[in-house]
């Protein structure tokens, strides 16, 4: 029987939860065409609701062509071609970053229900703060008023920024001046904005494999990128030496995609780069350090800047919500004398309300409050991953435990191909035709053969899944890896 939870607390009407949940149930695939339901009296029977909330659902999923109604017989999950959202993968070089879509069915193939979703960044909704953050929009609505409407601060609200570096001086060790801060819509927005402050004629060094839309940003803006292999540190300081670039581009907390912590050393090496030429700058996009399950928080490179050359970047994207799209950067005094100068008339991409929510949630200690209660749940998430990967040790290498919200695994035995870019293509494609959604090292690479040293390698997000449904889909994916290889690395 069709179990469809109904909350006396929500303001939406019985039926229209009960729709909804039918909806989302088929766009997600969970539901499956032909799928029969349950008739309107069963239904209403077993949620102890009356026939007409049912038929008001049903009619409702009829009209919009979700359901299709069979005289005498039921009522039926239409066919609907191309419903779960999948999207092309990425080539090597102009590579989206894989975990923003999926692949579709191949031509003339029916799409696949995704089973499991292993993909990097799915957050899980139900784990956004949706009580509170509305009684704080309440709040802010009443105090402040129409006062909201109008143009604030084109930097960020005052308040914010002044929160967020107050968070910063607590959490990631370093204390920066509010003035020097711009809040934007997320991390894209403000590299280009960043983008603007430097030399026309800057390079960027970029760690490979690495956040490719920070690559792209920078290559749509005109700007030369040079891809730097790391080693086990980060970043090689003896491949960046061979290159013309005077901008680097860092994740050095918690390396994406791979996971690698740059010890103090490696950020020395780099700081004393930059201190040879004070034109040079050090970006530090500190993605997702709310989230360590082991040891304390690794301290923020910023706060080993005596020089004052590196750009520290954050967001709340990744800790509260993809949706919230609040991201903030801190500038050096050089590079925010060139901000006043030629880009103080942009105004922050920002709702000022929503700003304003957010300076409250950090000032009361919500927002501390909220991560740690997160990263609990992250962390049993991780465990549970770790645990049925422990069966498979002789047929993978792990990489990037402890942080973040996936891990990187090496496959020992896998699909057989000509570069190892084709091998993860296979094991992709072979994984997504049973349902299995996961991203490939090889699309975080701009260089062909960029992801080469590490052999063929798979992404696994943990943060969308419960724990016994990660180790069940850890297992198939294992067996049909196992099922299909016919090659040892």
């Amino acid at each position: 029987m069709l179990t469809v939870p109904i909350n006396p607390n929500d303001h939406r009407p019985i039926y229209e939860q009960i729709y909804l949940y039918i909806r989302d149930a088929i766009t997600r695939g969970e539901l499956r065409e032909s799928q029969k339901l349950p008739s309107t009296r069963a239904l209403a029977d077993h949620l102890a609701v009356s026939r007409n909330t049912v038929a008001g659902a049903y009619d409702q999923l009829l009209s919009e062509g979700y359901l299709t109604a069979r005289e005498k017989s039921g009522y039926y999950v239409s066919p609907i071609p191309g419903l779960i959202d999948q999207q092309p993968a990425a080539l090597s070089g102009t590579a989206t970053a894989a975990s923003e879509a999926a692949d579709p069915p191949a031509a003339g193939t029916a799409a696949v229900p995704v089973r499991y979703d292993f993909r990097p960044n799915q957050l899980d909704p139900e784990l956004f703060p949706y009580k509170h953050w509305n009684r704080l929009q309440t709040e802010v609505m009443r105090d402040a008023g129409l006062s909201l409407f109008s143009l604030g601060d084109r930097r960020g609200e005052p308040a914010l920024r002044e929160a967020i570096a107050a968070h910063l001086a607590a959490h990631r060790g370093f204390v920066c001046d509010p003035d020097h801060m711009i809040i934007g819509a997320g991390a894209d927005y403000l590299l280009q904005l960043l983008s603007q402050c430097l030399s026309q004629t800057a390079s960027v060094a970029i760690e490979e494999p690495s956040y490719l839309k920070a690559c792209r940003i920078f290559v749509g803006l005109g700007r030369t990128v040079c891809p730097i292999s790391m080693d086990q540190s980060g970043m090689n300081p003896a491949l960046l030496r061979k290159t013309a670039a005077s901008v680097i581009y860092l994740t050095p907390s918690h390396q994406y995609p791979l996971g690698m912590i740059m010890p103090i050393g490696r950020k020395q090496a780099l700081l004393n780069w930059a201190k040879e030429d004070p034109s040079r700058i050090i970006i530090e996009d500190d993605h997702d350090s709310e989230f360590r399950y082991a040891g304390k928080p690794i301290p923020a490179l910023k706060g080993l800047d005596l020089n004052d050359q590196v750009v520290y970047i954050g967001t709340f994207s990744r800790s509260i919500a993809p949706a919230i799209r609040i991201g903030f950067m801190v500038l050096p005094e050089r590079l925010h004398a060139v901000y006043r100068s030629r880009l103080g008339h942009y105004a922050s991409t920002v709702s000022r309300i929503d700003q304003t929510i957010l300076a409250r949630f950090l000032a009361d200690g919500s927002y501390e409050r909220h991560v740690n209660r997160c990263r609990k749940i992250y962390r049993s998430r991780h465990d549970a991953l770790l645990q049925v990967l422990q069966d498979y040790g002789s047929e993978i290498i792990l990489r990037g435990q402890n942080a973040g919200m996936h891990l990187a695994i090496s496959l020992r035995g896998t699909l057989p191909g000509e570069s190892i870019a084709e091998k993860e293509d296979k094991i992709k494609e072979c994984l997504r035709s049973e349902g299995i959604l996961v991203d490939t090292l090889h699309e975080y690479c701009m260089r062909a053969g960029g992801s080469d040293a590490y052999g063929p390698t798979i992404l696994l997000g943990y943060g969308s899944l419960p724990g016994e449904k990660i180790q069940s889909g850890v297992r198939l994916l294992m067996q049909i890896l196992s099922r299909h290889s016919t090659e040892t690395i």
